[in-house]
């Protein structure tokens, strides 16, 4: 886990910015701390399939210090409780599974 690796991943979902490294670019444990500029009147991603190492892999993506999210939608700026998306698609018989977790 390295500086290349966080900009693969940073640059899949958002536009890299920085990222938490040891002085040589290293980064060590489970988790590889990204920071990224993105477009918040889409849905937020929860992962992406990336090659990393010759092989397909998917990678999960984790969001610190969100304001008002929508686990429905995925959307920042109201809650699931107030989701437009989620009411209509529940009058039509859709699911109002939480994609985002609960």
């Amino acid at each position: 886990m390295n500086e290349d690796v966080g900009k693969l991943i940073g640059n899949k979902f958002g536009e890299y910015i920085d990222m938490e490294h040891s002085g040589k670019g290293m980064c060590w444990g489970q988790y590889l701390r990204i920071r990224v500029r993105l477009n918040v009147s889409k849905p937020l991603k929860r992962g992406s399939m990336l090659k990393l190492g010759g092989k397909m892999m998917w990678v999960s993506f984790k969001y610190e210090r969100l304001p008002i999210f929508c686990y429905y939608c995925g959307i920042l700026g109201h809650a699931d409780k107030n989701c437009i998306r989620k009411f209509e698609e529940h009058d039509v018989g859709g699911a109002t599974d939480l994609q985002y977790g609960v």
